[in-house]
């Protein structure tokens, strides 16, 4: 492999092996943007259906129905973690703050599930709004806050 090296300009060589490595770093963050953009928006199904089953078609859903602890054995026992009673809580207040999954889309962008399931826990639309905002221009992580 060195003999094989030496036969090329070593200048044009690290050119290449530079701009090949950009190419995967690249990729490899549009892969991640695309898996959380999938992620969340199943999630976001996941919550809507369920918020949709818990209604029956009523204005208010029935207490003490037990449906997400149904639900989450069921998941998991056929798909494996991330469907937990709390990973679908989550997902039914996502979509019942964000009913509207273009405007969550929007304000999402590059971020993740995780900074959605923390955002669900608060309240006030102002302070999510300036989370979504700040995370998304100073390229938080998940676990800021």
């Amino acid at each position: 492999m060195a003999k094989e090296i030496e036969k090329y300009n070593k200048e044009s060589l690290l050119e290449a092996i530079t701009s090949i490595k950009q190419i995967i770093a690249e990729n490899k963050m549009a892969l991640l943007q695309s898996a959380n953009a999938i992620i969340i928006k199943t999630y976001w199904e996941i919550g809507k259906r369920i918020v949709e089953i818990e209604q029956d078609g009523k204005v208010r859903a029935a207490y003490g129905s037990n449906l997400l602890k149904k639900i989450a054995i069921e998941l998991t026992e056929e798909y494996g973690s991330g469907y937990s009673e709390r990973n679908l809580a989550y997902a039914r207040k996502a979509y019942v703050l964000y009913p509207d999954y273009n405007i969550l889309q929007t304000r999402l962008q590059n971020l993740s599930w995780s900074h959605l399931c923390l955002l669900t826990g608060v309240e006030e639309e102002a302070v999510r709004e300036w989370y979504f905002q700040t995370a998304q221009d100073e390229s938080w992580g998940c676990m800021m806050s």
